[in-house]
Order: structure tokens, then sequence, then C-alpha cells
């Protein structure tokens, strides 16, 4: 629908459709709306096809009058555009820069004032968007779309990181990936929701997260691979910043380890026991995990994997407070009782947060909080002192805590960082 108004001055409203003919924006006319005097409303359709020519500034000199740089031009209200608009045409190729301006100009005027600023900041960081506009196309501008509408109201430095970009391009433009993710919308809100996520052109707040680029890798690997339903929704939950940040975990691991999960079918997130011990569903009062404690995270074939993203200050308040504790110990319980060997279980801190040995320190709290209770144990679904025995090689309950009090004992050695 277009405003047009005839050489009389005469207005009317304009049916039709956007269409670009011999490298020009036209709108082609199918219908036209006027009002009388009498205020009775008269459709008009033309008898021939009616082309009207999207016009430009005639003042407009940049890049020798090209077209469809003048075209943003004219839309645009960024104080430097015309810096920005000479840097595209100087830098991209004609065909291109055309496509490229085609895309720009179908955006809201705030997408293309950002986007045009963009090519004329934080240019003394290699990675910025502006020093790489010789490799901007129209599917890089679509990336650099999703990444504006997911980031740009908490920060406009992830839609300048050229890295980002470039992997985000690669992955929308695999269909597959983007049917799992949800399409754009799903794209939008695994980005949005990962506070965290870090980029080269951020000011980066932690050291454990994931740089955008190796995000896109992690996501599209996961997609290719494994492409588990609740996952994906952990990814985007806007509004608990936890479950994306373990998500997210799991999936650098399963990227970066993915040796450890050949084993066999892989499954995610399902009951160790038939009750499911743990409290149903997350709390305001539950804030040790956010997951069951009485599912596994992964299954590998008969291999066991639990993740764990603990910050140093939370591993402190564990081992300090033992009401943190209870459900921790009755997951480890449920592992300790279906493994068949203590290779088939596997607890993996983030390395990026804790050390090798504040991760041990965690299993070894609950170890002596439970040792004696466990190895008493005679009812159903309890664990029990033949197969602790099994699983730890230990002689008796005493030879048991001894070995808890040596974090390097191989007993410890399910529990891995990374």
């Amino acid at each position: 629908m277009k405003q047009i108004q005839d050489a009389s001055g005469n207005k009317y409203i304009g049916f039709g459709r956007n269409e670009n003919r011999n490298g020009k924006r036209v709108f082609v006319l199918t219908a036209l709306l006027s009002k009388t005097t009498s205020d009775v409303l008269n459709m008009t359709v033309p008898q021939t096809e009616t082309i009207i020519e999207e016009d430009i500034d005639p003042n407009c000199t940049l890049c020798n009058k090209d077209y469809w740089i003048c075209l943003i031009d004219k839309k645009a209200t960024y104080s430097l555009k015309a810096t920005a608009l000479n840097k595209i045409c100087l830098e991209i190729p004609k065909a291109t820069s055309d496509a490229l301006c085609q895309e720009l100009y179908g955006y809201e005027v705030a997408e293309i004032n950002a986007f045009l600023e963009d090519l004329l900041s934080d240019l003394s960081n290699v990675d910025a968007l502006g020093n790489h506009v010789s490799s901007i196309d129209v599917a890089l501008v679509r990336a650099w779309k999703l990444v504006y509408e997911a980031k740009n109201t908490v920060s406009t430095n992830y839609q300048k990181d050229f890295t980002l970009l470039s992997e985000a391009k690669n992955n929308k433009s695999v269909p597959s990936f983007m049917n799992n993710i949800g399409h754009d919308a799903g794209f939008v809100a695994s980005i949005a929701a990962h506070k965290g996520l870090r980029c080269e052109t951020c000011i980066n707040k932690n050291s454990y997260t994931q740089f955008g680029d190796e995000y896109m890798k992690d996501l599209i690997y996961f997609s290719g691979n494994y492409n588990e339903a609740n996952l994906w929704t952990d990814l985007k939950q806007p509004r608990a910043y936890k479950t994306v940040l373990g998500a997210a975990f799991q999936l650098r691991v399963l990227r970066s380890q993915s040796f450890m999960f050949s084993t066999g079918t892989v499954s995610f997130d399902q009951t160790l026991d038939d009750t499911d011990a743990d409290n149903a569903g997350d709390d305001d009062t539950d804030t040790e995990e956010t997951r069951s404690k009485c599912r596994y995270d992964i299954k590998a074939g008969n291999n066991y994997f639990e993740f764990k993203s603990w910050s140093k200050s939370y591993v402190n308040t564990f081992k300090n407070d033992a009401s943190k504790r209870t459900y921790f110990a009755n997951q480890l319980k449920e592992y300790l009782r279906k493994a068949a060997s203590l290779s088939n279980l596997n607890y993996i801190f983030d390395g990026r947060r804790i050390t090798e040995t504040q991760a041990k320190e965690v299993l070894q709290t609950v170890f002596k909080d439970k040792a004696e209770e466990w190895w008493n144990e005679t009812e159903t679904n309890a664990i029990g002192r033949n197969k602790i025995i099994s699983l730890f090689g230990v002689r008796d309950l005493v030879d048991f805590k001894i070995q808890i009090t040596d974090v390097s004992n191989p007993m410890y050695n399910f529990i891995k960082v990374y």
C-alpha cells in the first residue's frame, strides 16, 4: 500500500507490490482508492500495468549517483550515513552492493542507521565489522539482523563482531539447522537468552563462556549430531540463565570432547529411577541446580554424564551448607546404583570456573556425609557395602573412609573438568 499524489495534487491510496526492475525499486500499482467530495470511496483498477518508480534525492551525488546507494541515503537518518555508504561502494563490488542495499532498504530506519553506524565503529579492533566491509554480502547482513534483534537492547557490541556474524551466516545457510533451532525466531531466542556470551568486540565480564563464533559452532554441531528438543528449549530460556548456562556448557563439551559420547546410543535428560526422589520441579528456594537431581544429563551407551557449571563461590557454599547437598547426594546415590563400574560414570565440571581439585572436593564432601549411611543400607534402592566394595575396591568401611580423605585417590577419577 502506498500514498500517491497526481499532478493536480489529488491524493490516493495505491495497492500493489514492490519489485526490483532494471536495477531500480518500483511499485507496481494494481488498484487505486479515492474519496469523493461526498465521502464516497471509489476503487479504480488500472487497465494497463502502472509502475511508480521510487525516487531518490536529486541532490544525492554518492558513488556517482548510484541508485541504490542514494535510495538508502534518502531513507537513513544516521548523521554519518554518507561516509558509511561511500565505504560500501568503494569496498564492495557493484552487483553485491546493489543486492545488499536492496536488502537493507526493506529494514526499519533504526536498523539501517545501526548497520551504517556499525561500519564506522570500533575500527581499532581487527574483528570489528567495519574492518571487513569487502566481505559483507546479503547473507551476512541477514545474520547481522538476527544478532541485532537478539542483542541490541542490551549491547550493540555483538552485532559488530565479524567472527560471530560470519559463523551465524554459515549456520543460517544450513536449512536443517534453521529448522531444528526454530527458524529465525528460534535463532534470535538462543542468542538473546545467553546473557553471558562473550564476543570479540565486547567488554567481556567473564572468562568461562564461549565467544560468539565458537557458540555458533557448538549450536550447529549439536543440531547436526543430536538435535535434542529439551536441550534446545533450555538454550532459549529468557529468564532462567542458569539453565541456559548449563545447557551451553553441555554443548561445548559435546563438541570439544566428542570421543566421550561415541560409546553407544545417546539420550538426554531421562530419569535415573522410577520415583524421581528429587523435589518436583524448580522453585525459588532451589538455588543449587536447575535440573531434577535424579535425572541424568546425558547417557551414551552404558555411560552416564552429569554436568556442573559451578562457580568457586558456589562450591564454597556447597561445602559449608549441608542443606545444599541433599539433592546432590540423592542423585549421586542413584548414579552409583546404576553404574556397573566407576568407568561408566562421569561428573563433568566447568574447568574454566573451578579447578579439578575443587571439583573433586565437591564429591569428597558428599562422600564424607554419606559413607557410613550408604555402607550400612540394606533396604530396596540401597547402595550397600557390596556395591561400594565393587565400585571402589575397598576392604571395609574404615578403608572406604580413608580413601575418601585423599582427592588424588583413583576413586575420584570419574570427576573431570573441561
